[in-house]
């Protein structure tokens, strides 16, 4: 937004396009007249239209469109590859007397601008249902297209295997979120899909060339006897044919949604392929498979778009159409499809089960005995989805009221969440191994097909809601110095689960902080280096034990009878106990800023701190002394990173936390 402030002030962009004028006018030309329109569509990238008045040598005065592109940090790269790929084809004399690109003005990175003089014309879709003029503007689309395949142009971005992998995990996670009902079918199409584009597509890598990226009616600009191509956004090396199989994809959507008859579509697919393969030299057999693997996935794609954008009107007919010809493509293929979503193991649709109230009722009639004995009949339940505790998990909280043996109502509340085998191991031995001073949550039902776990909410309030002031909070810190010192003596057998390698961890933790904290950057990045030197000397002769990896105040609960649970195991491995120790400290640090003394918050740490290590061996305690500072270092970056994506830059706490976390790293760094 700082950038586009400034590409629509009237002032700056006049003195702007004065420079411009010189560089891409006839020596001589000024600038008379500048008009500024936002045209802006998304939030992500904003488009401007500059409509220049310039007075030529000559003295007449031309009219200029130009349109600029401000994008956003995400969109970056796509405006920039889209800059660099028209004015190599330029450079390539790709332009011809009917093959046309927008004239590229290049990209000014101190303004986050990227130009282009407007091609004049009407998109290819707006001609679909004119008979008269169709079949020449197809023929002279599919010339342009192969035009640009014959080139044979290898000095650009490469698309990867990874890139289409990752896709393949966003659009199984928009059926899901969006449109439940086709996320088995779409997944698992998807999942088989896969194996033949990595075997049969990235099998000739090496021969891959210069695709346009997203060659659809919409970027095909028509003008008399010229044909454009425009938005080049996505452009890379990849297999010809994607380019093709997109225009197939799309055109599609003109029959199912804009009532151009199934006929005419089948015609223009039919010019289009001739003329192309024509112009290539190319059999229609011979590319047969590959173009409906490639238009396969383009409607994936698409049917991935319209159900997270789109009316739900429109997404039901085109998804039920796309679906219909899904599957003819993937017989075709000879790709298996497993549609039914409770044998599927890896597409259990959560939202239909988990969330079903009559589906959950006749699961806790079932295990009634099991989980809770005292029960007699299960009068009623109530299913919540808090929506804001589920930004990576799907999670439940079901209230479920019984009546007990002497006929009397009660009630339980019992909570649910997407939790590996790995987790549930740990939450099931701390169960059973229950201490006076450590209680964990009760685990009822693991369901490792999907995989999910419910398990039943201990009672009480979380230690950051007790007053900090109070004699009361102070004995609690001691209580859960101990329970976490409980934790630390379990010897668990066959947990295999360990936190990421910290190379693994900090490049996570790094793209956190280059893209929500870009001006701490450079600071933060130093002391992960520092950090880096010094962690493995440090940590080298440790030993790891069950830790759970994000101890603070959060997720301990104070039950009534004033005992101390530790909930949220979702991060629990075999790690080192300092970094529990380190995460409690630093977050009470944080936690407490400005509420209580600095002082106190000190006497706070050192309490907890004593009362823990009073129950460690020795050896124990020289260890975690040793490594305690650069556990704090850890613990700081990463509630650093936190910070950075939850808090909007004008939260008024953000930059406090930060310069507290800075002292602390610059502290314990040295």
């Amino acid at each position: 937004m700082k950038y586009f402030k400034q590409t629509k002030n009237k002032k700056v962009m006049r003195h702007f396009f004065n420079l411009i004028t010189k560089q891409y006018y006839p020596p001589g030309s000024k600038l008379k007249k500048i008009e500024i329109h936002d045209q802006s569509g998304t939030s992500f990238k904003k488009a401007l239209k500059y409509i220049l008045k310039i007075k030529l040598p000559s003295g007449k005065e031309v009219r200029k469109i130009i349109r600029g592109n401000v994008p956003s940090r995400d969109t970056r790269e796509e405006s920039y590859i889209a800059d660099r790929t028209k004015k190599m084809l330029f450079q390539k004399d790709f332009v011809s007397e009917t093959c046309q690109i927008p004239f590229p003005l290049g990209y000014y990175k101190k303004l986050n601008l990227v130009l282009y003089e407007e091609f004049p014309g009407k998109p290819f879709a707006c001609f679909i249902n004119k008979r008269k003029r169709i079949k020449e503007i197809t023929r002279k689309s599919a010339y342009c297209l192969a035009r640009l395949h014959n080139m044979r142009i290898k000095n650009s971005k490469k698309k990867k295997l990874s890139e289409i992998k990752d896709e393949i995990s966003y659009f199984k996670e928009d059926y899901k979120n969006n449109y439940p009902d086709v996320y088995a079918f779409g997944a698992s199409l998807l999942d088989n899909l896969f194996p033949l584009i990595k075997n049969e597509i990235f099998k000739n890598k090496k021969k891959f060339i210069l695709t346009h990226g997203d060659f659809n009616p919409n970027n095909i600009i028509v003008c008399g006897k010229k044909t454009a191509l425009i938005d080049w956004g996505r452009s890379n090396l990849f297999d010809p044919l994607s380019d093709m199989g997109n225009f197939f994809a799309q055109l599609n959507i003109f029959n199912w949604c804009e009532n151009i008859s199934q006929e005419k579509i089948k015609k223009i697919k039919l010019t289009f392929r001739h003329k192309y393969l024509q112009e290539r030299n190319i059999t229609y057999q011979a590319i047969k498979r590959k173009l409906i693997i490639h238009e396969l996935w383009w409607m994936m794609q698409i049917m991935a778009y319209t159900v997270s954008t789109r009316d739900p009107h429109v997404s039901q007919l085109l998804v039920n159409k796309t679906l219909e010809k899904a599957r003819k493509y993937a017989n075709w293929l000879g790709l298996e499809i497993n549609e039914d979503i409770l044998k599927t193991k890896k597409y259990h649709d959560l939202k239909k089960i988990f969330k079903d109230k009559e589906i959950m009722m006749k699961l806790y009639c079932k295990g009634r005995r099991k989980i809770f004995p005292q029960a007699k009949n299960i009068i009623d339940l109530e299913i919540e989805h808090p929506k804001a505790l589920s930004q990576t998990s799907f999670l439940t909280r079901t209230k479920i009221t019984y009546t007990n043996k002497k006929n009397k109502p009660e009630e339980i509340t019992i909570r649910g969440n997407t939790i590996n085998k790995n987790t549930f191991q740990i939450m099931e031995y701390v169960y059973k191994k229950n201490k006076k001073n450590l209680i964990s949550p009760r685990p009822l039902y693991y369901f490792p097909v999907v995989p999910y776990l419910l398990y039943e909410e201990v009672p009480g309030k979380p230690l950051r809601k007790i007053s900090f002031n109070s004699a009361k909070f102070a004995r609690l810190v001691k209580k859960s110095a101990l329970a976490l010192a409980n934790l630390h003596k379990l010897k668990p057998q066959g947990i295999k689960k360990r936190n990421l390698k910290e190379k693994e961890y900090f490049k996570e933790l790094r793209k956190k902080i280059k893209k929500y904290d870009p001006k701490n950057k450079k600071i933060i990045f130093k002391y992960v280096r520092l950090y880096h030197k010094k962690i493995h000397p440090s940590f080298r002769k440790s030993k790891r034990v069950l830790t759970h990896n994000d101890f603070q105040a959060s997720n301990i609960i104070v039950t009534p009878e004033n005992k101390i649970a530790i909930i949220d195991f979702t991060l629990s491995s075999m790690f080192y106990p300092s970094f529990d120790l380190a995460c409690f400290i630093t977050h009470l640090r944080i936690m407490l800023a400005d509420k209580v003394s600095h002082k106190k918050i000190e006497k706070l740490q050192k309490s907890f701190l004593n009362t823990y290590l009073k129950k460690m061996s020795k050896a124990r305690v020289k260890q975690i002394k040793k490594n305690l500072g650069l556990a704090q270092v850890r613990a700081a970056l990463d509630i650093w990173a936190i910070t950075a994506t939850l808090m909007g830059k004008n939260d008024k706490n953000r930059q406090k936390y930060v310069n507290i976390l800075n002292r602390i790293i610059k502290t314990n760094l040295k």
